[in-house]
């Protein structure tokens, strides 16, 4: 039976997250700064009124603040302006076209054209306040963590700023961006797109000094179309570099090694397969559940992190060590010190059951990746719970295919499938020769956890991985409550 704990995590797990961020500059700006900055009309509120803060979220709102009126996919900022003006902001940013049809009398207002363009306006003039070395890190899996390494070795000698978790997109970058202070000598940042000329927009809006691009699979598909649309995507963050920028790209990525910069550009490869800039060589696993590497052939560097896709997480802020002149000697203890971000390749124990919970998100690299890790284990049983991954489009249904036939050459002693999506791949992994009493399919991820409570034993390693929107963190989360006091 699952625990009551459990619904209510499901629910909280779906709540919007609050955005509300202090300036970092502790002074502030003045309302007319912030007017010039937008090329936007104040009405209401003095040139003079002094502000400290931003948030696009009126349920965080505090006396004094901007509030941007953003528009979103299923309601509209706009829609929370009496709850704003009721907190007595000190500014709220509407468009042009909501105060003509309202005209609010005595409130204080900064009209302009399009507010999320006013929004990332705002935080391209902030950015531009600051000297200190940028880098904007991109690719179809790994972001988040790359930048979590990147930040961590980068911290390590110096100040340094980021991306607020995974603030990645034409919100979440500029909230990053509004955080930086002038005691930062570098700041990288996450950058994510699902949709052509996204990338042109984000990348402008932080003004990388040296670019990055991961890797680059099949995601976004339904709104990108092709896997060489993703790349040509991706790879507009190097028209944002400046010249002399450098390009970091993965040497092992069949896509990347195609692509070519405008010659202004300095382009660098890391990688492990091939010849690179900057390259990890005798690669082994270690007791750690990470994996030991040489860097460039003079630094030994022992990941704990899981999964050997990790070292090129590792190459990556150990190229940026060099290039930005951190320490590479404290860039060698952050990474050994490094934890996995939440819910990406976290490993957890209960009942004496290892789970690898990689729920944040999925596409078929990096479910690939996560099997291959999965096979790696030495366990009583491993388990593969794997959930539907979103926006392949039109070639879901093959996609889904081939992570099954990946399934079942990882030959894992049980896969459960989850979501209408992944019938498909639970399928496919019987076709392609795994045993059909080790595979089970469910509709939802409540059918699943309660069959995982009853079949999981001590000495099991579970690997759970999905796209967000599958949600099992709820299966992570009802796993550990359920299976807590077992003996």
């Amino acid at each position: 039976m699952l625990t009551a704990a459990t619904e209510n995590f499901a629910k909280m797990a779906k709540a919007t997250p609050s955005y509300r961020v202090l300036f970092g500059d502790p002074t502030g700006f003045s309302a007319g700064q912030i007017a010039w900055a937008v090329k936007g009309e104040l009405f209401g509120v003095s040139q003079a009124e002094h502000l400290y803060a931003v948030s696009t979220d009126t349920r965080e709102l505090a006396r004094g603040d901007i509030f941007f009126a953003l528009p979103g996919d299923t309601t509209d900022g706009h829609q929370y302006l009496p709850q704003a003006f009721s907190k007595e902001i000190g500014l709220a940013v509407v468009s042009k076209s909501w105060h003509l049809q309202n005209r609010p009398e005595e409130k204080p207002l900064l009209v302009v054209p399009d507010t999320l363009k006013a929004f990332g306006d705002l935080a391209t003039w902030y950015r531009g306040r600051f000297s200190l070395e940028v880098v904007g890190i991109t690719g179809s899996s790994g972001k988040t963590t790359a930048k979590e390494m990147s930040f961590a070795v980068l911290a390590a000698s110096f100040p340094a700023s980021g991306s607020l978790g995974n603030f990645n997109n034409l919100i979440g970058l500029p909230l990053s961006i509004f955080t930086l202070k002038k005691e930062h000598k570098a700041a990288v940042y996450e950058i994510g797109i699902s949709k052509l000329g996204e990338m042109e927009r984000v990348a402008l809006i932080c003004r990388p000094d040296f670019g990055v691009v991961l890797n680059i699979g099949d995601t976004h598909l339904e709104f990108l179309g092709t896997k060489e649309n993703v790349m040509r995507e991706k790879c507009k963050l190097a028209d944002a570099l400046p010249p002399g920028g450098k390009f970091f790209l993965n040497a092992d990525d069949p896509m990347l090694a195609k692509y070519r910069p405008r010659p202004e550009i300095r382009l660098c490869w890391f990688g492990i397969d091939k010849v690179a800039d900057y390259r990890a060589s005798e690669v082994k696993p270690n007791k750690k559940g990470g994996y030991d590497f040489v860097y460039n052939g003079k630094l030994p560097v022992s990941l704990s992190i899981m999964g050997r896709h990790q070292i090129y997480n590792a190459l990556v802020a150990l190229a940026l060590t060099e290039t930005i002149g951190a320490d590479l000697e404290k860039a060698r203890v952050a990474l050994e010190n490094f934890k996995p971000v939440a819910w990406r390749m976290e490993r957890e124990e209960v009942a004496g059951i290892s789970i690898l919970n990689d729920s944040y998100n999925a596409n078929p690299d990096s479910m690939r990746a996560a099997l291959a890790t999965l096979a790696e284990q030495k366990a009583a049983r491993r388990v593969a719970c794997l959930g539907d991954m979103r926006e392949l489009g039109e070639k879901s249904k093959t996609l889904h295919a081939e992570v099954g036939k990946r399934a079942a050459e990882a030959k894992p002693d049980l896969l459960v499938a989850i979501g209408p999506e992944s019938k498909t791949l639970a399928e496919t992994a019987v076709a392609s020769g795994l045993d059909a009493k080790k595979v089970f399919w469910f509709a939802d991820r409540k059918e699943a956890l309660g069959f995982l409570v009853e079949n999981l034993h001590s000495g099991d390693f579970v690997l759970v991985k999905a796209s967000r929107g599958t949600g099992l963190d709820f299966l992570v989360r009802g796993l550990k409550e359920n299976l807590a006091g077992r003996n």
